[in-house]
């Protein structure tokens, strides 16, 4: 730790450096717009600090490829960040922003920034308004085209899912694998989300969004997670995706169930590993409980519950235990 100091403005005399990692250091103040002369700066991490402000002349920095600035107190991302054209790795969690507007490029006067983005992570703080797809037109672009891992967690979206949605399909995210938008919505339904325009998502976290309505099908993804725990989902739980469950072993985790289906075609989910549904309001959709899979050398436990539900089967807390999870331990 460097104690409560800041970063020297000499430091944009190091112009061949090229990583830079001065994380949990203590620092604050200031990030001097001197660190723009750092031109050949290929990783540079600040995160875990008490800077407030990302300067614009970071902009010059036009081979970072990887910017952690996680865990200060910064309230603005920066035109400059926007105009980064080789980065890759974006981590903010845990500041204080509000807003992410990609059309911000526009102030920084270019259309290239943030082309090569691959993994930005935004949880943790306050975000309430996101332009990242949809507005194409302002800069000649589709949106983040080559984005593959979005985390959203913790923060205080406004809008219904579906236009958030809207901004990260296929047309503006093309190749967006995994979804974490964990403690992201404070309601709303994601019935009238097109989820064929998702073809490459592979991992879909909802939970703890108070969302409410049926669970859609979702026929079109391919997905290896599914995790919509501790919602206010309710009624039957899709038959496809029951059938699925009940092909596979499923056993408990730290925060899934994890299953490995075999031949399941109806939700197209033949590749799904883990689904996580507990703590909604849903029923199964087949008058028999669930039956644990036979062959297995260790003995299964009752494990996931569906508290609320009034069903044919309800036990003596008004809940319906019908998953039985595989003891790994």
């Amino acid at each position: 730790s460097l104690g409560a100091w800041e970063i020297p403005w000499w430091i944009g005399e190091l112009t061949e450096l090229r990583v830079l990692n001065l994380r949990d250091c203590g620092l604050s103040g200031e990030i001097p717009s001197e660190i723009g002369n750092c031109t050949n700066l290929e990783e540079l991490d600040l995160g875990q600090n008490g800077f407030h402000t990302i300067p614009y002349a970071i902009k010059n920095c036009e081979n970072l490829k990887i910017l952690k600035i996680d865990h200060n107190q910064i309230a603005d991302v920066g035109v400059g960040v926007f105009a980064l054209p080789n980065l890759e790795v974006l981590s903010i969690e845990n500041n204080i922003i509000t807003e992410f507007d990609i059309t911000r490029q526009l102030q920084a006067q270019t259309h290239d920034g943030l082309e090569k983005l691959e993994y930005l992570n935004m949880g943790g703080n306050d975000i309430s308004s996101i332009k990242i797809g949809g507005f194409y037109w302002a800069i000649g672009r589709r949106g983040l085209e080559n984005l593959q891992v979005l985390i959203m967690q913790d923060n205080t979206y406004q809008d219904p899912p579906s236009i958030l949605f809207s901004q990260i399909n296929n047309t503006h995210c093309p190749d967006l694998k995994s979804i974490n938008m964990n403690m992201t919505f404070n309601g709303g339904t994601i019935q009238d989300i097109p989820w064929y325009e998702y073809p490459s998502l592979k991992y879909l976290i909802l939970s703890n969004n108070n969302l409410h309505g049926n669970i859609p099908q979702m026929n079109d993804l391919n997905l290896k997670l599914l995790h919509l725990a501790n919602n206010n989902f309710s009624e039957l739980i899709p038959s496809s995706l029951y059938d699925a469950m009940q092909e596979g072993y499923f056993y408990t985790m730290t925060w899934d169930y994890v299953i490995n289906p075999e031949g399941q075609q109806d939700l197209n989910i033949e590749h799904l590993k883990g689904v996580a549904v507990y703590n909604n309001n849903l029923c199964p959709p087949a008058p028999e409980p669930f039956v644990p899979p036979t062959g297995s050398s260790k003995g299964w436990h009752w494990s996931l519950e569906w508290n609320g539900v009034a069903s044919q089967y309800p036990t003596e807390d008004n809940s319906v235990d019908i998953f039985g999870g595989y003891d790994d331990t």
